[in-house]
C-alpha cells in the first residue's frame, strides 16, 4: 500500500498512466478514432471536475497530461477519465482483458515554475524521447504545440463507439470542448502568454536535442507518423526499464529551496496523518485530520483542517 498523499485545490501535476504490459492499445489511428476517444473522455471528465489541462500527449502505451486540480477533486477526475477511456478503447479494439496496468496513476506534483516548465516540456517531447518520431511535433497522437498552449480549444464530437447518447446514467453530450490553458504561474513567471510559450519551446528544443543525441549514440532509429498509425496495437514496448525504480511524488525543476519546502510539507503531512490514524484506530472519532486527507473525508465523513 502506498503512503497517503494530500489532495489540495490549486495543485498542478504531471499525470502518467500505462497500458497493461506496455501494449500499444492507445496507438493513434489513421482515421483518428483513438485520438477522438482520448480527447472526448479527457475533456468530458476535466469539465465535470474542474480540471485545467495545460498539455497532453497520447502515446501508444501510455498517456501524459499536465493539469491543475482547481477544486481538489483529482481522485474523482482520474477515476472517471481512466474508466471511460479504458472501456471505450476496449470496445474499439475488441480487447477482452484489462486496459491499464495494476499500478496507480503516477501523479507528480509540480511545486514551482521551474518544475512546471520542465515537465510540460518533457510531455511535449516524449514522442521523440521514446523514438516514435524524429520531430516531436509530427507525432500523430494527440499533442499540442507550445505556441498553441493558452489558445488551443479542441472541439470533439461524441465517438460512435461505446458512448450511448441515450444512456440514463451519464449524459454524453454531442460534442465537448477541451481548452488548453497556460498555467497561471508561468504567465506570471515570464510576463505573458507569448513569453511563456517561447520559454516552453526553448526547453523543448533542448530536451529534443539531448534525446536525439542519446539515440544516435546508441544507434537507435526513429519511427515515422505513418508507421505509428500502422503498427499493431497488440505490440508491446520493449525499452529497458529498471525494475523497482521509485516513482517520485513531487518535482522541483532543480530548485533546491522548493525541494526542501516540498520535503518538509510531505513529512509534516505524513506525521500528522499517522497521528490521526492512530487516534482513529483507538476509537477517537473527533480527531481532525490534516488538510488534503481524501479517503477518510470522502468515505467516512471525517473532519479535516481547511486547506492552507
Amino acid at each position: 500500500m502506498t503512503l497517503a498523499r494530500p489532495v489540495l485545490p490549486g495543485k498542478t501535476y504531471m499525470l502518467t498512466r500505462r497500458v497493461t504490459r506496455r501494449h500499444w492499445l492507445l496507438r493513434p489511428d489513421a482515421d483518428g478514432t483513438s485520438q477522438q476517444i482520448y480527447l472526448y473522455t479527457l475533456g468530458y471528465n476535466a469539465n465535470q471536475h474542474g480540471i485545467l489541462v495545460h498539455n497532453l500527449c497520447q502515446m501508444s502505451s501510455h498517456d501524459h497530461e499536465t493539469i491543475t486540480d482547481v477544486l481538489g477533486t483529482l481522485p474523482l477526475f482520474l477515476e472517471g477519465f481512466h474508466r471511460d477511456l479504458a472501456n471505450a478503447m476496449k470496445c474499439h479494439r475488441g480487447w477482452p482483458g484489462e486496459f491499464y496496468d495494476k499500478h496507480q496513476t503516477s501523479r507528480v506534483e509540480l511545486t514551482c515554475p521551474a518544475a512546471i516548465r520542465e515537465k510540460m516540456a518533457y510531455v511535449a517531447v516524449n514522442p521523440t524521447d521514446c523514438g516514435g518520431v524524429f520531430d516531436y511535433e509530427a507525432w500523430p497522437g494527440v499533442t499540442v504545440k507550445c505556441n498553441e498552449i493558452g489558445e488551443k480549444v479542441f472541439v470533439v464530437k461524441r465517438p460512435e463507439v461505446y458512448f450511448d447518447p441515450n444512456n440514463k446514467v451519464k449524459n454524453w453530450p454531442d460534442e465537448i470542448e477541451l481548452r488548453i490553458v497556460m498555467p497561471q504561474v508561468l504567465l506570471l513567471e515570464y510576463g505573458g502568454l507569448e513569453e511563456a510559450q517561447r520559454a516552453l519551446k526553448s526547453r523543448c528544443e533542448e530536451l529534443a536535442k539531448e534525446a536525439r543525441a542519446k539515440r544516435h549514440q546508441l544507434g537507435l532509429a526513429y519511427g515515422t507518423p505513418a508507421s505509428a498509425v500502422q503498427s499493431k496495437f497488440t505490440r508491446r514496448s520493449s525499452s529497458h526499464e529498471v525494475f523497482g525504480a521509485l516513482n517520485p511524488t513531487f518535482a522541483t525543476g532543480g530548485d533546491p529551496e522548493a525541494a526542501e519546502q516540498a520535503r518538509e510539507a510531505r513529512a509534516q503531512f505524513l506525521s500528522e496523518y499517522a497521528r490521526c490514524k492512530a487516534l482513529w484506530r483507538a476509537g477517537d472519532r473527533d480527531v481532525i485530520w490534516p488538510a488534503g486527507t481524501w479517503e477518510m473525508r470522502v468515505l467516512h465523513r471525517c473532519r479535516c483542517h481547511p486547506p492552507p
